[in-house]
């Protein structure tokens, strides 16, 4: 765990705990913690089986398996948790909440595959199962799904990939295409989620987030341009803000025990939900539409 410091205090809000992708692990996350620190948050991540410093150790691959990963990290810390998770991360993260809802007050997912998996035919997946041992394939389909992510970036997440065993590469590709049978239903998570889309990734597109915002009762989605689908790689800037603002807003309106945040009240358009959500002394100098 990082924690978030601010004029030498520890922060005592949420720890984001953060849920990394197929063929990443939780060092893909550094640059968006280090900006998220600097706002005073707490962080913590982890390496699923089979991947990051885990190669060694795959055990049982499947969604499930993965979330026991995440619920062993959330089990013994005694904090508020948000859990954010990208790309598979975020079929993993929904399961893992779903698991501990009186855990995890938040749930952010970023670029996001659906809980019930994509169903690609075998030729459309085969391209994916190929990545395993080889760096050069991993930057070239990163590439391909990314905004313009930079030489650097590219030869360190292929790096970061290509340390995944081809069984492991092909198990776990065939784990997110296939999804989970829980997500054929309603999310059994009620509480508050963001869903976050990279504008420039192919492969997450409006149809597929569509399918991921309809089944949250308690849902808000974001955009972020300039971005595809690593956009914590590419934009950790703004995700940071987005990030910042959701895991606040959480907190107070955990405390607060308001039915909606002032996002939730542009749905009610309602004065008497911006009333509830916002501070007594609130001073509005601006209003920005931000699309």
């Amino acid at each position: 765990i990082a924690n978030g410091e601010k004029d030498g205090a520890r922060h005592a809000g949420p720890v984001l705990l953060f849920v990394h992708g197929f063929l990443d692990s939780g060092e893909v996350w550094t640059r968006l913690r280090q900006e998220l620190s600097g706002k005073g948050l707490a962080t913590a991540t982890l390496d699923l089986r089979g991947h990051g410093t885990r190669t060694d150790e795959p055990g049982e691959l499947s969604l499930d398996a993965f979330a026991r990963d995440v619920v062993a990290i959330i089990d013994p810390l005694d904090r508020e948790i948000i859990l954010v998770g990208q790309s598979m991360g975020a079929q993993i993260a929904e399961l893992a909440a779903v698991s501990r809802p009186d855990r995890v007050s938040g749930l952010v997912l970023l670029t996001p595959i659906p809980l019930g998996g994509v169903n690609a035919p075998e030729e459309a997946m085969a391209p994916f199962k190929e990545l395993g041992g080889s760096a050069e394939r991993q930057i070239q389909q990163r590439q391909a799904l990314s905004h313009a992510i930079g030489r650097d970036d590219l030869a360190w997440l292929g790096g970061v990939g290509a340390s995944v065993a081809p069984e492991v590469v092909r198990e776990v590709a065939e784990v997110w295409n296939r999804g989970h049978e829980a997500g054929a239903r309603p999310s059994a998570y009620s509480g508050p989620t963001l869903v976050v889309r990279g504008v420039s990734d192919p492969f997450v597109d409006g149809a597929m987030i569509e399918r991921v915002v309809s089944r949250f009762r308690d849902s808000m989605q974001a955009d972020i341009a300039d971005a595809g689908h690593w956009a914590h790689v590419e934009q950790p800037g703004r995700l940071a803000v987005l990030l910042s603002t959701f895991a606040y807003s959480t907190g107070a309106r955990a405390r607060s025990g308001a039915a909606v945040d002032w996002t939730g009240a542009f749905a009610e358009r309602s004065a008497s939900s911006f009333g509830d959500a916002l501070a007594s002394d609130v001073v509005l100098e601006a209003s920005v539409l931000v699309k």
